[in-house]
């Protein structure tokens, strides 16, 4: 299997894999998290279990990797939430977390006329300046509704354990009306 890496856009500066046919990610933990995700396993398969409409990505293993004469390395394997009809249906993906504070892409200095490329992960103020100029987010009668309602147990869940950092990742694709009447 092929992997293409990267770093994490995140302020854990994470290292991540996506598989070839990026239907998987491989994330490094740090022994903090580790341990705060074996603790609460059960729970989190209970989660699921019970609401199988959950956001939460869908965890496949979690592995400490012991080498000689290096650090070991804890990673997690997940699915990847994000599927596309064509890398060129992509026109926007944001990293939402509900917060003002230090949430913008922004431009390198002097770049600014260089437009952000539509695979770059956008933050919470990207998005509500996005919205305030164009209406590309159209949810049908009660999805808006179910969309809110399974965020909501999600949201409960990590409060119960007194988790607060995670987010909504969300994309938006350009449809024509064929590509939606094809499904």
């Amino acid at each position: 299997m092929v992997f293409r890496a990267g770093e994490g856009a995140g302020a854990s500066g994470s290292f991540f894999f996506f598989s070839y046919d990026r239907k998987f990610i491989i994330k490094t933990m740090n022994n903090a998290e580790l341990k705060i995700f074996l603790k609460m396993l059960p729970e989190y398969e209970q989660h699921l279990t019970a609401n199988k409409g959950s956001l939460y990505s869908r965890i496949y293993g979690v592995y400490t990797i012991f080498m000689n004469k290096v650090s070991s390395v804890n990673l997690i394997l997940m699915a990847n939430t994000l599927e596309f009809r064509s890398k060129d249906a992509v026109k926007y993906i944001f990293d939402l977390k509900g917060s003002f504070i230090s949430r913008e892409v922004r431009p390198e200095k002097g770049k600014e006329h260089i437009p952000l490329k539509p695979t770059q992960v956008l933050k919470d103020t990207n998005f509500l300046n996005i919205m305030s100029k164009e209406k590309c987010v159209n949810f049908l009668p009660g999805d808006a509704k179910e969309l809110k309602d399974l965020m909501t147990l999600d949201a409960d869940f990590a409060r119960r354990r007194n988790i607060m950092d995670f987010s909504l990742l969300f994309a938006i694709e350009n449809f024509t009306q064929e590509a939606i009447s094809t499904d």
